[in-house]
């Protein structure tokens, strides 16, 4: 990385070094000069001390040549010719030097400044390439961390932990929907601001997502289309459509709000959009994979016809309120109950008859059981209640309250009636008729043969303690049961 602005650093090569004589002409002016000056006065002391001689040899009765007047001739010649010469070789040497240098350093001065944008450059794309590795990481671990998510509410942490650990000042708001109904199923938001109200999301999802588009799969070209994208001074907000092939699911809106100056939102628009079109495109199949291993669930533990639990699901129930009761004593009755004569609907209106009573007598007791006790289908004609903390007095009183209530049905198929209704009901108590599934089943299951036997249109409570009336179904102007 470019981190020194120096030529060495831009082509890895280091400059040769100038001499400073060469780089600073006046600097050698000088030094002539001062050479100059210290020859000339070298001479006139060598002239001097000549001076005495001569005057040696004069007392000696010598007479010698005048060289000192041709000496200082001399100097003097050399000085004049100093102050001619030296200005011609500074214009015609030095100067040119000096223009040189200048160019010179004017080159390395733009150089520098070329290799400074690149560095500034290469920084933003190390940076930038940073994020994108930074964005792509938290993105491979979202998607891995859905596949472990067996709830939309783990699926909502999973984005939040995720999305606030990369972008802190970042807010959102998750709306999932029935597209069906377009009803709001599970609304979730985060962060400091709120992107949107539930409503405004509910609006802007039918706005954009008609009907017949979210049906035929057509909402957008490609997950990656977001519905809004809005960027201003400061702020920046999106919002994502959730669904695949086939199905809507929601939106994800997303703001922030942030710095102007700095790039956490504003640069590499392309690669953002790619992200966060690759997010919403992951949250949407987790989403539709949670409905679909949903229904699969509902499908294994529901009857088909009647939409009640099945005989797996009672099973896993009885087997947990006894895990339950057993920390904490308490109680809890077992309804085994059975149409009487069914066999008679399928005979004589066909199978489409018998399904009628059975979907009409499993909403009936669906709609019958408190918040916590469960119905089950147990097969064929027989279903199966569970109802919770009662004792065997209650639970033989909402028996009985039920025997009276399907009783007083009246079902009509293809526009004919159906007659009376009637069933016969065995009622066992935990722990005064077993104390493990099996035996509680069985206890219910001989107390409602007991009423069977009675006459049927009854109540038995376990141990063959009869209740109800057995007139109660011989009701003037109806078809008998028994």
């Amino acid at each position: 990385m470019f981190h020194k602005k120096t030529l060495s650093s831009f082509d890895g090569s280091t400059p040769p070094k100038r001499s400073g004589l060469r780089s600073d002409p006046i600097k050698l002016l000088v030094i002539l000069l001062a050479t100059i000056m210290i020859v000339e006065i070298l001479v006139m002391v060598a002239l001097s001390q000549f001076d005495m001689a001569h005057g040696m040899f004069v007392w000696l009765g010598l007479d010698l040549p005048d060289y000192q007047h041709i000496a200082f001739e001399a100097v003097i010649d050399g000085l004049l010719l100093t102050l001619i010469v030296f200005p011609v070789l500074y214009v015609t040497v030095f100067k040119d030097i000096t223009d040189k240098n200048k160019l010179l350093a004017d080159s390395e001065a733009r150089l520098e400044e070329r290799v400074e944008d690149r560095t500034r450059a290469l920084d933003q794309t190390v940076n930038r390439l940073k994020r994108r590795q930074n964005e792509s990481s938290a993105l491979n671990e979202t998607i891995h961390k859905f596949q472990f998510c067996e709830t939309t509410d783990a699926v909502f942490r999973v984005i939040q932990d995720q999305l606030s650990e990369l972008f802190p000042s970042l807010s959102g708001n998750l709306l999932l929907v029935d597209d069906e109904d377009v009803l709001p199923t599970e609304y979730y938001c985060w962060g400091e601001m709120k992107v949107f109200q539930e409503e405004e999301l509910l609006d802007l999802y039918r706005e954009k997502t008609p009907k017949g588009s979210r049906l035929s799969g057509e909402t957008q070209a490609s997950p990656t289309d977001p519905l809004t994208s809005e960027k201003s001074a400061g702020n920046w907000r999106i919002c994502l459509p959730l669904h695949t092939r086939t199905k809507s699911m929601g939106l994800l809106a997303l703001q922030a709000s942030f710095d102007p100056t700095g790039n956490e939102f504003g640069d590499d628009v392309d690669h953002r959009g790619h992200f966060w079109g690759s997010l919403a495109e992951s949250l949407a199949m987790s989403i539709s994979n949670l409905r679909l291993r949903e229904d699969l669930s509902q499908q294994a533990l529901r009857d088909s016809l009647t939409g009640l639990y099945n005989r797996r699901y009672l099973t896993d129930f009885i087997d947990r309120e006894i895990q339950k009761l057993e920390r904490a004593p308490g109680s809890f009755g077992v309804l085994m109950i059975d149409i009487d004569h069914f066999k008679t609907y399928n005979d004589t209106y066909g199978h489409a008859g018998g399904d009628a009573v059975l979907m009409t007598l499993g909403a009936m007791l669906n709609s019958w059981v408190r918040r916590g006790d469960i119905i089950t289908r147990n097969g064929g004609e027989e279903f199966v209640a569970i109802l919770t903390g009662v004792d065997e007095r209650a639970a033989m009183q909402r028996a009985e309250d039920l025997r009276l209530r399907i009783q007083a049905l009246n079902i009509a198929h293809e526009g004919r009636d159906l007659g009376l209704v009637t069933v016969s009901i065995g009622v066992a108590v935990y722990p005064e008729h077993g104390v493990d599934r099996d035996e509680l089943i069985h206890a219910a299951d001989s107390a409602m043969y007991a009423s069977k036997q009675a006459g049927r249109n009854r109540v038995s409570l376990a141990e063959a303690t009869v209740t109800g009336a057995a007139e109660a179904f011989d009701i003037p102007g109806q078809r008998k049961a028994g």
